[in-house]
């Protein structure tokens, strides 16, 4: 049976009903789902392949969350343009863990009338969801049975345990970890640190001679994130091998590279001015807001002019822990400074700033 296409986009139709319209049967051929006939300049399709096909995607609606769904389900606040950038990609490296699992269709659903789901092809199986939120609880609750009154004291308890963190978000709700191993690490008696393990940051020396990316992360101060940073950027060349499927990273070269990388990284900042310590040298009042938006254009000037030294990093500082340097790559060398103070701040000063 045949249905004139232009009647599933007529309210007066019973075919309305479908949901599909004219670019949802255009979606449709091109992916050889159905067929559009041509009968005297007249649209049709088959109604059985159509109907089939709608009651597929009603079906697969029911079983199935678009990412918007699963941050709702996880308990997240942030607005729907972060989920949608940043968030999706987050929702993907749970499914690559296989915490959840994760559908990408070729073509949007076309008869499902709501607009979120305009343009998503991208769906997360509303039972995986279930059993991730059953096996897994945020730092929030993990708290309370550990039995601590810190989120950031209980993330450390968990991280020298070698228990695997989620981290969704900075906040500590969308910070997962297993709850079984939550229950076990009380049952055992674990939940608190060792005098070792409750310093500032974790002693490796007397660990095995391949540790974990937890146990490494923990000693060099990192997030995950930032740990895998470092690697992926080429700071951190470790000696790797692994064991029941995990890296596992020499721990000599790892205390090695943060006794160096500290040392680098003090020995630089004698040498060397941010953008916000240039401009206190040349005496400005100007906001720091300001001095970091425009400003920092006629510092970079003055260095292609060769009357400073700029020296751009690939990466900020690691391992320096003051605010005054955070996300911070572009430096200027304190001799040049100097020497321009010396030289050119009159004629500067006349040009740039009166």
């Amino acid at each position: 049976m045949l249905v004139k296409i232009r009647e599933l986009c007529d309210k007066n139709s019973p075919y309305f009903q479908l949901g599909v319209r004219w670019k949802g049967t255009e979606i449709l051929q091109k992916h050889g789902v159905l067929e559009i006939v041509d009968i005297n300049n007249v649209k049709y399709v088959e109604y059985e392949k159509l109907l089939k096909h709608v009651a597929w995607e009603k079906n697969f609606f029911n079983e199935y969350f678009i990412d918007l769904d699963v941050w709702s389900k996880l308990g997240s606040s942030a607005n729907k343009d972060s989920l949608r950038s940043s968030g999706v990609k987050k929702l993907i490296s749970l499914a690559n863990q296989g915490l959840i699992e994760m559908v990408e269709l070729d073509y949007p659903l076309v008869s499902i009338r709501d607009n979120k789901y305009k343009n998503i092809k991208r769906f997360f199986k509303k039972a995986s969801l279930e059993y991730f939120l059953n096996d897994y609880i945020n730092l929030n609750e993990a708290m309370k049975i550990i039995g601590k009154s810190s989120p950031q004291y209980t993330l450390k308890i968990l991280m020298s345990k070698d228990i695997e963190v989620v981290k969704l978000s900075e906040k500590y709700d969308m910070t997962f970890v297993n709850k079984k191993a939550v229950l076990h690490l009380v049952e055992s008696g674990e939940n608190k640190l060792s005098s070792v393990e409750n310093r500032k940051q974790l002693n490796i020396s007397d660990m095995q001679e391949y540790i974990s990316s937890n146990q490494s992360r923990l000693y060099l101060g990192f997030t995950k994130k930032k740990f895998e940073q470092i690697q992926n950027i080429g700071i951190l060349n470790v000696e790797t091998i692994v064991e029941n499927g995990k890296n596992l990273y020499k721990r000599s070269h790892i205390e090695d590279f943060k006794k160096k990388q500290e040392k680098w990284e003090q020995d630089f900042i004698k040498k060397h001015y941010i953008d916000l310590e240039v401009w206190g040298k040349f005496g400005s009042n100007s906001s720091k807001d300001s001095l970091r938006s425009s400003g920092i254009l006629k510092l970079i000037e003055l260095a292609n002019k060769g009357k400073i030294e700029l020296v751009e990093m690939k990466y900020p500082l690691i391992f320096i822990k003051e605010k005054k340097y955070e996300n911070i790559k572009r430096f200027f060398k304190k001799d040049s400074i100097e020497l321009f103070l010396l030289n050119h701040f009159g004629s500067f000063l006349k040009d740039c700033c009166l």
